[in-house]
């Protein structure tokens, strides 16, 4: 009958807008754990990237018993009376002499290294902050797109930032050039994987606009009916059909209807 039909085509519009924000719940849960995940992992990426201060102590360290050894065998050269003894303390000294030399340019250009390196870490490090800060942001707003945005940043920026640590250890001119054209083209395809994402977050904040769009007209169409069956005196169906609405979260106002007075 009418009634039935009418109450059949209800339940079945809330039940698919219920699928639709219940889909959209699910997208949003997994959203916000995605984005921790991943603000976890480019923490551990940025660590890993602080340059190893064990290679500093250890290029210092050899420079300590280097000059502790020198001396020693100066020592041994004042003291001995033996001129050959004293010519092998010689040649020793000299031989340290250049060691001390090669350990100490090492230290040097581990100490630029790790300087650079540092630095690329600290870049890194507030670039990833102001994606976390603008991820948030769009969260507050769509959870799974913040998810996407910070994946694809945080992506973007440590591979940069890795490109950068390979320059810093590169040993040639030669080689820096080629890591430069590298960053070169790096940049210009995140550029454009930036504006697909863009692209794509317009589309899906259109589909979110169109699901609020049909929410709001189905409460208000709901509301109506749901109006007209209780002026019918369709108790049983409102009162099921009040409790399946609020079960997907619309609620709609009470009305008070009066008593229809006995004839």
């Amino acid at each position: 009958d009418v009634q039935a039909e009418l109450q059949a085509a209800i339940q079945e519009t809330i039940q698919d807008i219920a699928d639709r924000v219940n889909n959209l719940m699910r997208e949003s849960l997994s959203g916000v754990a995605g984005l921790a995940r991943g603000r976890a992992d480019a923490r551990k990426a940025i660590q890993d990237m602080l340059p190893d201060p064990a290679k500093l102590t250890e290029l210092r360290d050899k420079m300590r018993e280097l000059d502790e050894e020198a001396a020693r065998v100066r020592i041994t050269a004042q003291q001995n009376i033996d001129p050959e003894k004293r010519d092998e303390a010689a040649q020793r000294l000299l031989e340290i002499e250049k060691e001390r030399a090669d350990v100490a340019r090492d230290l040097a250009n581990e100490q630029r290294t790790q300087a650079f390196q540092a630095d690329i870490a600290r870049r890194a490090q507030a670039a990833l902050a102001q994606a976390e800060r603008d991820a948030l942001k769009l969260r507050e707003i769509d959870p799974k797109l913040a998810d996407e945005f910070y994946d694809l940043k945080s992506s973007q920026i440590l591979e940069l930032a890795d490109l950068e640590q390979e320059r810093a250890n590169a040993k040639t001119d030669a080689e820096r050039r080629a890591i430069d054209e590298r960053i070169a083209l790096t940049r210009e395809a995140q550029e454009a994987e930036m504006r697909l994402f863009n692209d794509d977050a317009a589309k899906r904040r259109k589909e979110l606009e169109d699901l609020s769009k049909d929410v709001a007209d189905a409460a208000t169409d709901l509301g109506e009916a749901f109006l007209t069956a209780m002026q019918d005196g369709l108790a049983a169906f409102t009162d099921g059909l009040a409790a399946f609405l609020a079960s997907v979260g619309i609620v709609v106002p009470k009305v008070d209807i009066p008593a229809t007075p006995d004839p």
